[in-house]
This record gives structure tokens, C-alpha cells and sequence, in this order.
């Protein structure tokens, strides 16, 4: 269940963007105003650019997309040998 409801969260964030990217970030900014996709996705002209960016931009700031660990992996081992796992369950 929780791979899926990522997928879907992805796809529908990758959706918004794409939109954003091509529709709002070209706006000259009179005609910012919420705007309906299909499948209900709405998308804020006002808050989209810069949300879209953000995200686009957070692994160059070394930040990692929680839903990556999903699955149990290794995220880190000791000098000692001591490895240390995360995920959803491990």
C-alpha cells in the first residue's frame, strides 16, 4: 500500500510541476490564479513555481526523498562493523 500511495503522490507532484513549468512559470503574472487539471489536480500559479523549485533543487542540497526508503537498506555501517538500516520496516 505504501509504494503505491508514493507512486501516486509522485505522479501527481511530477503532474503539477510539469504544468507549472509549462503554463505558470511562463505567466507574466496577470493571469495567476488557481487552475484545474484533469483529474482534479489543482494547481496554485502563486505557490507552484517556487515549491516545484524548492524540490527540484533539495538533493543538490543533500537532502534525500524519504520515500527512497520505503524498502529496509543499509544507510550506514561503523569502523566497528555496527551497520545501520532505515525503512518503513526493517
Amino acid at each position: 500500500y505504501l509504494e503505491a500511495a508514493v507512486e501516486y503522490e509522485q505522479d501527481q507532484l511530477e503532474q503539477m510541476c510539469q504544468y507549472c513549468e509549462e503554463v505558470c512559470a511562463n505567466d507574466d503574472g496577470g493571469d495567476r490564479r488557481l487552475r484545474r487539471l484533469e483529474d482534479d489536480l489543482k494547481v496554485s500559479c502563486d505557490s507552484c513555481v517556487d515549491e516545484c523549485e524548492k524540490i527540484e533543487n533539495m538533493e543538490d542540497n543533500g537532502y534525500v526523498e524519504a520515500s527512497e526508503f520505503i524498502e529496509c537498506q543499509q544507510i550506514g555501517e561503523d569502523d566497528d562493523g555496527t551497520e545501520y538500516f532505515a525503512g518503513a520496516m526493517c
